[in-house]
């Protein structure tokens, strides 16, 4: 599939309310769509809310029926959408963005590499297929993978065009992950986006600051660190607009 338009959805999670997060993902996914998105994505856990304590009760299958209106806006649309989840297994639960494509079967990435203090409630995803899109392709990454070399390398031996890492961080965790996205951007010759929550999650204060990067590391685009946006990224242009 084709991504000309990636809509970057920074969103604030109610905490532990799927139904009521699915609702507001909805509402700007409408209002992306709207606007030409071909892609849209969330933060890590976005459904949820950054919880690990809470991940057994919260953790969702491929078969919840909560999950329909987000494949259903995906045909009627035309939109890809990575919304974040805590997706139950036969092993354990995995910290997973959900890919719901038109038309399709929800496809998954499960975070490989796990922060130390995510190994009590998780477990690592051990499919190393986070490769969406063909023009562009894209390579997912969920918060720590961000700071993980081999991940990036990974992704450019895939032949990726764009890194996207969707993120639950702290105002720190922001810092650190702007200085490395921008420097493997140039180094990798890719440009790069980071898509954040705001608002308190379990053990933080998720700072915002979503931003892309172009291939020379030059910012394009980036929001604040307290209220909900979109920013839109034209892939063929390699230019932003926030609304």
């Amino acid at each position: 599939m084709k991504y000309s338009k990636i809509a970057i959805a920074q969103s604030r999670p109610t905490r532990g309310h799927i139904d009521t997060n699915i609702k507001n993902h909805i509402a700007q996914i409408q209002r992306a769509a709207s606007l030409g998105a071909d892609l849209i994505a969330f933060p890590e856990l976005s459904l949820t809310g950054y919880e690990p304590t809470q991940c057994q009760q919260l953790a969702v299958q491929l078969d919840d029926t909560r999950l329909r209106p987000l494949q259903a806006i995906s045909n009627s649309q035309g939109t890809t959408i990575i919304a974040g989840a805590p997706l139950k297994t036969d092993s354990g639960i995995q910290i997973c963005s959900l890919i719901f494509r038109p038309n399709k079967a929800i496809k998954t990435y499960a975070k490989q590499y796990l922060h130390a203090d995510e190994l009590p409630f998780f477990i690592e995803g051990k499919n190393t297929d986070n490769i969406i899109g063909q023009n562009p392709k894209i390579a997912l990454a969920i918060c720590y993978e961000l700071s993980v070399l081999s991940h990036h390398h990974k992704a450019v031996n895939d032949g990726a065009d764009i890194y996207l890492a969707c993120v639950a961080k702290s105002e720190d965790g922001v810092n650190r992950s702007e200085e490395i996205l921008s420097a493997q951007a140039i180094k990798n010759n890719m440009p790069c986006i980071m898509i954040n929550s705001v608002g308190k999650c379990e053990d933080c204060i998720c700072a915002g600051s979503s931003a892309v990067w172009n291939k020379k590391g030059e910012l394009l685009a980036k929001l604040d660190n307290e209220k909900m946006g979109l920013i839109m990224y034209d892939t063929n242009t390699d230019s932003t607009i926030i609304f």
